[in-house]
């Protein structure tokens, strides 16, 4: 059957600051009211290009404040205007957006994109994603100036139709056929500090074990905070908005590009719709249902992670390595799970919720927080075998698998009579779960002496070189290398630990990877101080067993002769003797899911002097 969708229909009703007001509330009201509480008020940002869709945005956020239904106390709007760069006058457009939004009495900054000299960059061959990433970037950092947490983007109905559709003809698979999120983190600005999950580590407080090496208390504080991006207009057609600003005759402005399919994937997509006759299938109400039962999947699977799995399963996690244990502790009494034989949605349900929960798992670990559900096959079958077909269950019992560069193993095997674990093992009861008595362990995946061309490594100037190059005029921080010195020079190591380091030596400091053939010398600058070197086999031991220390962060110094010295492991708070005034660092672990933040350290055992 085909069907023909009218891109514009002549009924559309205008949206309503109440309505508006009301699907804000429903994706995040939650954290605005939290936010507004502690601060005394919050400031929500909105990005608009001048486009009908985002100038409605601009209208009924102007409205807010006159609006008289309940609300939070101070909650006000600032917007920013993104001047691309890559036409001629659209400097003079950004400031026209501008004027119309003071208009309507909302602050307004328009914020511009410095390309790279020489480079016209219109015609950048992938010119769609690189003004993608530096308009986020630069958003991001005007919200962090602004002390702006959620900034809100117009996107609307039809451009999740027309995203789904992009998806669809890409191979995209269920969790990317959900479409737009209307809560996201902000992805362009990875590694930008403040923006992209991080910048407010006290907004929870975790539940240290009471088994740490560290007196019940974590070396390391876990980021939280970032930029969120909200989209509250994913539920209206675009004809609304039009009605919308029409009613108050608010002018907009069209780009003319948005007409050509030859610019972007959208404008084809969008001009398929116009001009051609799809099948039912592909209409856009059929493709925001299949998003809608998608998400409504997802959000089932979920429910059941946090009402079963993590009370089946217990976890904890030690921030100062990044390493994380999961142990089966018996089944949940309050649910009854299903066979592996069961292939209804029930099924398919809990199959769902145990990759979810490994994915986090993975994630907190991992470098990359991009762990796609189909790459945790062999790990899912590995930790869940209870999911496994009985016809094709393996005849060897795997120990370890390796996943986005994160090593999983079963680090112990229960005896049937209830003995204690073997060194560096945890005893548990005898329990129902399937896998009972496993305990695994999820460890950042180590490398080769030899495998330094992809080692991470952050280059630490002496302060005065620092100070100089802060103001050489003309520098761009971004393109010097060294990452927002505005903001106390905090850095992504590794995709995990957020560093900020102050070099107080001539000499110049590199952040790196511990590596095997530092462990002797490190260990000898120990030597003298017995209760100091006491703690460096404890904390090396418990906190960084085995293989783990060789991932972790290590400060070293690079002397006259081009040699390197290891100063600190700043993650265990082990510094050299002497080396202490050489340098000031921070360091904090990467935010996680709030699924394994309820139990931080590391467990008590029986271990192995390293």
């Amino acid at each position: 059957m085909l069907a023909r969708f009218s891109t514009v229909a002549k009924d559309a009703k205008a949206l309503g600051v109440s309505e508006f007001f009301e699907g804000l509330w429903r994706i995040c009201g939650p954290a605005i009211e939290w936010d507004a509480s502690r601060r005394n008020g919050t400031t929500i940002g909105l990005a608009i290009s001048g486009g009908v869709d985002s100038m409605a945005l601009a209208l009924l956020c102007s409205k807010l404040p006159k609006w008289e239904a309940p609300r939070p106390a101070k909650l006000s709007f600032h917007a920013f205007v993104v001047d691309h760069g890559a036409r001629q006058g659209s400097g003079e457009e950004a400031e026209a957006v501008a004027e119309a939004l003071r208009g309507l009495k909302l602050p307004t900054d328009v914020l511009k994109i410095q390309w790279p000299n020489h480079v016209n960059p219109a015609a950048l061959s992938d010119f769609e994603s690189q003004a993608r990433r530096s308009r986020f970037r630069i958003l991001g950092r005007a919200c962090r100036r602004h002390d702006i947490r959620h900034l809100c983007l117009a996107h609307h109905e039809d451009d999740q139709a027309e995203t789904l559709m992009m998806r669809l003809a890409v191979g995209h698979r269920a969790l990317g056929l959900q479409g737009i999120r209307p809560l996201a983190e902000v992805a362009e600005c990875v590694g930008v500090y403040g923006v992209y999950q991080s910048g407010d580590h006290d907004r929870y407080e975790p539940q240290p074990s009471r088994k740490t090496v560290t007196g019940g208390r974590t070396l390391v504080q876990i980021e939280n905070g970032g930029i969120q991006l909200v989209r509250p207009l994913l539920k209206y057609r675009k004809d609304r908005l039009k009605t919308t600003c029409e009613q108050e005759r608010l002018p907009w402005f069209e780009d003319h590009t948005n007409a050509d399919p030859s610019v972007t994937k959208r404008n084809a997509v969008r001009q398929i719709y116009v001009n051609h006759t799809l099948p039912k299938a592909l209409s856009k109400p059929a493709l925001l249902s299949l998003s809608e039962r998608l998400q409504i999947r997802q959000a089932h699977a979920r429910r059941i992670v946090e009402e079963e799995l993590l009370s089946r399963y217990e976890t904890l996690f030690e921030p100062s390595s990044g390493i994380l244990w999961i142990r089966c502790r018996g089944e949940s009494t309050h649910h009854e799970r299903p066979t592996p034989d069961d292939l209804g949605d029930r099924g398919q349900h809990y199959r769902q919720a145990h990759a979810l929960f490994l994915r986090a798992a993975v994630e907190c670990v991992s470098p990359a927080n991009d762990a796609m559900l189909s790459s945790l096959g062999p790990a899912l079958r590995l930790v869940f075998p209870e999911f496994i077909p009985v016809d094709e269950i393996p005849r060897r019992s795997h120990r370890a698998t390796t996943v986005r560069n994160v090593f999983i193993e079963r680090i112990g095997t229960p005896s049937s009579e209830g003995k204690n674990y073997s060194p560096n093992q945890v005893s548990i009861p005898n329990s129902n779960c399937v896998g009972h008595g496993y305990e695994w362990r999820l460890s950042r995946q180590t490398s080769s002496n030899h495998d330094e061309v992809r080692e991470p490594i952050l280059v630490i100037p002496p302060m005065h070189a620092m100070q100089k190059l802060q103001d050489e005029p003309g520098v761009e921080v971004e393109k010097s290398g060294v990452e927002d010195i505005e903001a106390n020079k905090w850095q992504l190591w590794d995709g995990r630990f957020w560093m900020s380091v102050s070099n107080l030596t001539q000499h110049q400091l590199r952040v790196r990877r511990f590596r095997r053939d530092d462990m002797a010398p490190f260990r000898k600058e120990f030597e003298k101080r017995v209760g100091l070197k006491r703690t460096l086999e404890r904390r090396l031991a418990t906190l960084a067993p085995d293989e783990s220390r060789f991932t972790l962060p290590g400060i070293v110094k690079v002397l006259p002769d081009g040699s390197e010295k290891v100063v600190a492991l700043p993650s265990l708070q082990l510094t050299v003797p002497g080396e202490g005034t050489s340098f000031v660092c921070k360091i904090r672990y990467k935010k996680i899911s709030s699924w394994f933040t309820r139990r931080l350290g590391s467990p008590e055992r029986t271990t192995r002097s390293p």
